[in-house]
């Protein structure tokens, strides 16, 4: 089975994706093109030296900016194909930080080059409840300076997104929810089989 968990930062993403793999021995997968190109731990030099080439790459122009986001979803759709993965943000995420009119069709035809997952999941919550969640997590965490970056609020074009492609999907909003109980609305919308750890291992 094959789920990705979309949403903006501080709607409980990796902390619910996480605890839904441990709970049921999944693979958690992110950071897909860190792990294509054998980029260091996040936050390491060679992890931000990365980071920059990529953002200057962007720049050129958004149809490359498009292929080169849409490589690690492709990537993560052969690696981990037949397996029982939660990934952590795909297409969908992709797309709000660098879809347009002008690339658009690249994303569709990344879903049509490798399909959809089982269930992609949408968390959403309030902008208020996301950066107190945020501030929580880490106080220090540069981005929060950059008002533009957890200010927007991608939930309509990602809902778009889904229904122009039809993709399965499930919207839970997290807004006053302990990641328990986010995890218990998700359970009775998605029928989840627990793995056993050596065949997870094993790959079957």
């Amino acid at each position: 089975m094959e789920i990705i968990m979309e949403g903006m930062d501080g709607v409980g993403k990796t902390t619910i994706a996480k605890k839904l793999c441990k709970k049921y021995h999944f693979k958690y997968v992110d950071r897909p093109l860190q792990h294509l190109f054998s980029i260091g731990e996040q936050g390491s030099e060679d992890d931000i030296n990365f980071q920059k080439r990529l953002n200057k790459i962007f720049k050129e122009d958004s149809k490359i900016q498009a292929w080169i986001t849409g490589l690690g979803d492709i990537y993560n759709a052969i690696k981990y194909k037949g397996e029982n993965v939660i990934i952590d943000r795909g297409v969908i995420s992709n797309y709000f930080w660098n879809g347009n009119k002008e690339n658009e069709l690249i994303f569709k035809t990344i879903n049509d080059l490798i399909g959809f997952p089982d269930m992609t999941i949408v968390l959403y919550a309030s902008l208020e409840t996301r950066l107190n969640r945020i501030k929580t997590r880490n106080i220090n965490d540069k981005d929060l300076f950059d008002s533009d970056v957890y200010r927007l609020d991608g939930y309509h074009k990602m809902a778009k997104f889904i229904k122009d492609n039809n993709i399965p999907s499930i919207f839970i909003n997290t807004e006053g929810k302990s990641p328990d109980e986010v995890i218990t609305e998700i359970e009775s919308k998605i029928k989840f089989q627990k793995v056993e750890k050596e065949d997870r291992e094993e790959g079957r």
